[in-house]
């Protein structure tokens, strides 16, 4: 109801195959006459694999506990086309590609009128004997209002490369060099992140360890750079650079006994030319920010 006290939800799910093409999906009603709907077709074999799905969430759809797939997580006001796929040409090649086609109902953030946007994925890995090489290309369009409240396109590209070599069975090396570049009207925006990552794991898995030292520099926020990192279990770590600095951090996983598992994750970044870090409730007085996570399990 309109005072938030009651919200009535109901929702199915449905999926079948025919001839080898897989059909699945979800549909969702909420009390207030709005309905959410997700449905795809995928299909593959050992050479060529493909997935199209298309979404639509109305813009009063509300359900705090929905997570579905979108530009946005909170499954709301947004309609969009995907397509992905994977080829594997020859067997140490493989090609993943996706393009993602969405609009908007109503105002989002950064942008006070509907708009329209798309994401262009490509990414070639290559592996041969001990050396693994990936080059990543990504390209996105998104709505966006200036510092005059006036709708435009802001354009957005990142190229990567990561190369990996497996050093022994238990320890692996990796290097990424990623650039960013960023268009909005007039204004151009560059930036790049490279880190070192250290991987090790002792035969019977016991110990597992993965450490990472970063440099980062980008222009602003716009030309900021995501870089995936190593958790604690269930742990999600997605962070994003921006400005210029240092990041290091120490991922370990250790299991003394059978039905106990100890795992940590502590990391430190440092912002040289800054003397204060973020702001409101997350401000930090200096330059350096640390985190650090501890987690034990048990098991019967």
């Amino acid at each position: 109801n309109d005072t938030g006290h009651k919200r009535f939800l109901m929702s199915v799910d449905y999926k079948t195959s025919f001839r080898g093409i897989y059909w699945f999906g979800e549909t969702a009603f909420s009390g207030i006459g709005s309905w959410a709907t997700i449905n795809g077709l995928r299909w593959g074999n050992s050479f060529l694999s493909a997935c199209l799905l298309y979404r639509r969430y109305d813009k009063k759809y509300i359900s705090h506990y929905a997570a579905g797939f979108g530009e946005y997580s909170n499954t709301s006001n947004e309609e969009g086309v995907y397509f992905g796929t994977d080829i594997s040409p020859l067997k140490n090649l493989k090609i993943n590609l996706y393009y993602d086609w969405f609009r908007f109902f109503s105002p989002r953030y950064g942008a006070t009128i509907p708009g329209s946007g798309w994401e262009l994925l490509g990414q070639i890995g290559y592996r041969h004997g001990n050396w693994e090489h990936r080059f990543r290309l990504k390209r996105e369009i998104h709505p966006e209002d200036t510092k005059e409240k006036i709708s435009v396109q802001r354009e957005k590209s990142e190229y990567r490369y990561q190369i990996g070599y497996r050093v022994t069975r238990q320890l692996e090396l990796r290097t990424r060099f990623s650039l960013s570049h960023s268009h909005k009207e007039q204004i151009k925006e560059k930036g790049f992140l490279v880190y070192q990552d250290l991987i090790y794991a002792t035969r019977n898995s016991r110990f597992k360890m993965q450490y990472r030292l970063a440099w980062f520099k980008t222009d602003s926020y716009q030309s900021r750079i995501y870089a995936y990192e190593n958790n604690v279990l269930y742990g999600y770590s997605f962070p994003s650079f921006m400005g210029e600095g240092w990041r290091t951090y120490l991922n370990l996983s250790w299991k003394p006994l059978n039905s106990l598992t100890c795992y940590l994750k502590g990391g430190f970044t440092v912002y040289p030319d800054r003397k204060v870090i973020g702001s409101g409730v997350t401000k930090v007085e200096g330059n350096k920010w640390y985190d650090l996570a501890l987690q034990l399990r048990f098991t019967f």
